[in-house]
């Protein structure tokens, strides 16, 4: 009964006997989505579930992961990533990109992604523990949906790996706290967009 609670990863590796070997550091491409500022009352938390389960699906359906959800001062933030061990494509950074556009909805949510090498694993201790990501790529991600304003920004990294998967815009550079030199950044085209758009009404035509 507990396996769902796990992440998925971690519950694959334990089943296959391979719990001790969850940890490795790998290229992957990482996802923060901003869900604002939260007041903390009943209603609140009702919607914030709400929120956290449609990006989560939109997660899946791309096949990407929920590594959690943070809240602090600056409000709630979903982090997802996409090419992890069991789910990793050649077009991780591209998949990445088209959840980004569907997350955003109305330009309510702000996302930032980063792609590089990072630490995937455990976080923790054998009294608590968690499965997570550490490396200056998760900080890029962050940096860039702290700027984005309800809108989506990527690096450089990602628009190479995404390559003409998917229209990308460039947005010139960013100065980022943290980083000695500008950073190069995009963000998803007109095109990218339609293209969600068209999808999410075809899915939608479905339900109906």
């Amino acid at each position: 009964q507990l396996v769902r609670w796990l992440p998925r990863v971690v519950a694959e590796r334990m089943e296959a006997g391979q719990g001790d070997w969850v940890n490795e550091f790998r290229t992957a491409t990482v996802l923060f989505a901003g869900l604002g500022a939260r007041e903390g009352d009943a209603d609140d938390v009702l919607a914030l579930q709400g929120e956290v389960q449609r990006i989560t699906a939109i997660l899946s359906r791309f096949e990407g992961d929920c590594l959690g959800v943070v809240i602090d001062e600056k409000g709630a933030t979903l982090i997802g990533a996409f090419g992890l061990p069991g789910r990793a494509h050649d077009d991780d950074a591209a998949r990445a990109i088209r959840a980004a556009v569907e997350i955003q909805g109305g330009g309510l949510v702000s996302v930032g992604i980063a792609t590089g090498r990072l630490y995937v694993g455990v976080l923790g201790s054998t009294i608590r523990r968690d499965y997570g990501g550490l490396g200056p790529t998760m900080n890029l991600a962050a940096r860039l949906m702290g700027k984005a304003s309800g809108g989506a920004l990527l690096d450089g990294a990602t628009a190479r790996s995404a390559g003409n998967r998917v229209g990308i815009e460039p947005a010139g550079t960013m100065d980022l706290k943290g980083w000695a030199e500008p950073i190069a950044v995009s963000r998803p085209g007109d095109i990218v967009r339609r293209q969600i758009r068209r999808a999410m009404v075809g899915r939608e035509a479905v339900r109906d």
